[in-house]
């Protein structure tokens, strides 16, 4: 039976994905299909999605994971294993032709043709004698015609490359798809490079740098396929594609979950952590305001107003998930040896992360580099996590007379204090 979402539950998923439906438009993704996918059951589900992503402005190209490598073992094509070969990429091809014909279906968009278009994009040479043996049909990718591919792209289409290469005499080749997705990332500068695998998630992590990624590799069981298209992941990453991503396609709308909701569902690879915590600018004050005002109206932090944020952004520090604003905290500097962390908040749609406790060490680092030695809060509900945080409660005595000057005893907010350390800093 179909199941209705309601008001409340749909509103808070469509806020929390509209800054990635924003945030992907207009962006390239190459989107990886291994073999596994080529042939699993839910594979016209995942061209629909993909067809959706058409129509929400996200360009994408498709690499056809057939007869992928494995890095290390150098194979022999001879002509009949060449024939053969050519004749999977026609079925594999005509396949996802026929689902993208539909157009996204459910939707008023069911009928919108979206063009999937392929061609000899790919330039070839031979392996050749390879430990004495003749490689035959077997070959390199020799390089991209990216330009016309991002042509293509801006035209709306999508573009499907099959691993096949042709030489500048006519012959052709069989290529590895996953040298093919990683140069093919890199030439065209995308944005995402996107892996559909059995795999999905890389062991229990939802994100890792390249760095980290190499490590769980190195510790975790793997065919030697899969082990080869997660290190052209994180390949990419390293020559400069933003964000790879390992997506499981055993599960319907993986693609849609790991693209526009913050927990996803695969795995998310980058050069560096994609989680930051900067200095607020200007350009954030929207943002601030907007996380604070709920804890104005009701009374658990005092009016800061837009002037104040607008005169003194640098007071703030932001936490930054794939470029949406999740938290803020404001550092405040009466004495420069007892500095005070206020207007602490984070978004409701980003609970569960500990973003809070991220935001506030970020403050205690901070106040140590400007030569605060202590931090004090000033809370009416938040007792207990400060204090699990380090803090104690403290009397009003012990702030600085300048911040005495301007407490609130309507709000009868209770200090807490914490000693920093140099450690706090390295920490």
């Amino acid at each position: 039976p179909q199941t209705t979402m309601d008001s409340a539950t749909f509103a808070q998923w469509f806020r929390a994905s509209s800054p990635y439906i924003r945030a992907h438009r207009n962006k390239v993704f190459v989107v990886y299909l291994s073999p596994a996918t080529l042939a699993h059951p839910l594979l016209t589900n995942i061209v629909h999605d993909l067809a959706l992503l058409n129509v929400l402005g996200i360009q994408q190209v498709l690499v056809l994971g057939i007869g992928t490598q494995d890095g290390n073992e150098v194979h022999s094509v001879d002509q009949l294993a060449l024939e053969d070969y050519i004749r999977e990429v026609g079925l594999n091809s005509q396949r996802l032709e026929s689902a993208f014909a539909t157009g996204v279906p459910s939707s008023h968009f069911h009928a919108q043709h979206i063009p999937l278009v392929s061609g000899n994009f790919l330039l070839a040479k031979p392996k050749g004698i390879v430990n004495g043996r003749d490689t035959a049909f077997a070959g390199e990718l020799r390089s991209v015609q990216s330009a016309e591919i991002q042509r293509l792209l801006a035209a709306h289409m999508v573009v499907m490359i099959p691993p096949l290469g042709y030489s500048s005499t006519g012959s052709v080749y069989t290529l590895d798809a996953n040298e093919i997705a990683l140069q093919l990332a890199v030439a065209i500068q995308a944005d995402k490079l996107i892996l559909f695998s059995d795999l999905g998630k890389v062991g229990d992590h939802s994100d890792l740098t390249t760095s980290a990624l190499d490590e769980v590799l190195d510790e975790i069981p793997l065919a030697p396929m899969i082990l080869a298209q997660l290190r052209a992941l994180g390949m990419a990453c390293r020559l400069g594609v933003d964000r790879a991503h390992s997506i499981p396609h055993d599960v319907d709308g993986a693609l849609l979950q790991e693209l526009f909701t913050t927990d996803g569902i695969g795995t998310q690879i980058s050069d560096s952590a994609y989680r930051t915590i900067r200095v607020a600018s200007s350009d954030d004050i929207s943002s601030i305001a907007e996380l604070l005002k709920p804890l104005e109206d009701s009374g658990l932090l005092l009016d800061r107003s837009r002037l104040m944020l607008v005169e003194a952004p640098e007071r703030f520090m932001v936490s930054e998930l794939d470029g949406v604003v999740t938290g803020c905290v404001a550092l405040y500097g009466q004495d420069q040896r007892m500095m005070e962390i206020g207007s602490l908040a984070t978004s409701p749609l980003h609970q569960g992360m500990h973003i809070g406790r991220q935001l506030l060490r970020a403050a205690e680092k901070e106040s140590v580099k400007r030569g605060a030695t202590s931090a004090y809060v000033l809370t009416t509900q938040a007792m207990d996590w400060f204090k699990d945080n380090g803090y104690v409660e403290v009397s009003l005595s012990d702030l600085p007379t300048s911040r005495l000057e301007k407490y609130s005893a309507i709000r009868n907010s209770k200090p807490l204090m914490k000693k920093l350390t140099n450690d706090v800093a390295a920490g």
